[in-house]
């Protein structure tokens, strides 16, 4: 059933919505439609399956609705790039974009790690992406107050991190 289609004719909720490989193709529009779908049709404490690469026709950050909550997000077996997770989220009424600027923040210090630092723009690029996220993660902070005592060891080593990046440029 064609999207515009399923949207004008549905008024039934469901236990789980599934996508597999077919956002990887679409841009941020499209993307942002399908969550809202998705968003719609799920039932609260449903399920949202997705298996799709980031790195094919929109690259950025991807437009979850605040009420997911990341139940599990990692590569698997049928992942073909290194950003290709598959990602499981439980549909609520609460907040959790500070949960998922945590996700986002420890993907980016994750990458950063594997990378190694040779100096070279595609780090430049993690370093950027690093920063962002560790903002975002700081000034959405409510989630991490006293939830993630950690945090501030990895920030320092992220920190640590960036310098060591910013000394090579020079």
């Amino acid at each position: 059933v064609p999207s515009w289609h399923f949207e004008k004719m549905n008024n039934v909720k469901y236990d789980i919505a599934i996508n597999i490989e077919s956002m990887q193709e679409m841009n941020f529009e499209e993307i942002k439609r399908f969550m809202n779908i998705f968003d719609r049709c799920v039932k609260d404490n449903g399920i949202i399956y997705l298996s799709n690469s980031k790195e094919y026709v929109y690259k950025g950050e991807w437009p979850y609705p605040d009420n997911w909550e990341c139940q599990f997000r990692q590569n698997t077996p049928r992942s073909w790039t290194k950003k290709h997770p598959t990602e499981i989220f439980k549909k609520s009424d609460g907040s959790f974009s500070d949960k998922e600027s945590l996700f986002e923040f420890y993907s980016n210090v994750e990458e950063l790690y594997e990378m190694g630092f040779d100096g070279n723009s595609t780090q430049y690029l993690s370093k950027n992406s690093l920063e962002e996220s560790l903002k975002k993660a700081y000034e959405n902070n409510s989630y991490l107050t006293g939830k993630v005592s950690h945090l501030t060891e990895e920030k320092e080593k992220a920190e640590q991190y960036i310098k060591e990046i910013e000394s090579s440029r020079l």
